[in-house]
């Protein structure tokens, strides 16, 4: 038996509709962790700090995937 998922509108999500989702979650989370441990660095994995265009660039993706998912 075959099991049909539905989404809050009552229409019926597909299997890639759902990986979608997930990659959208997982890659979003990747990027936000990354940028956030370049904004504080240093510390214990990045040791050394990095310049202020780097902090710029990484300030930058916070700021895409947070417009990402407030859109």
């Amino acid at each position: 038996m075959t099991k049909i998922v539905t989404n809050s509108g009552g229409q019926i999500v597909t299997p890639q509709q759902r990986i979608r989702s997930w990659m959208q979650v997982c890659v979003s989370g990747i990027v936000l962790i990354v940028s956030l441990l370049i904004l504080t660095s240093p510390h214990r994995i990045f040791p050394t700090p990095f310049d202020e265009s780097t902090k710029r660039w990484a300030a930058g993706w916070v700021g895409a995937v947070i417009g990402y998912w407030l859109s």
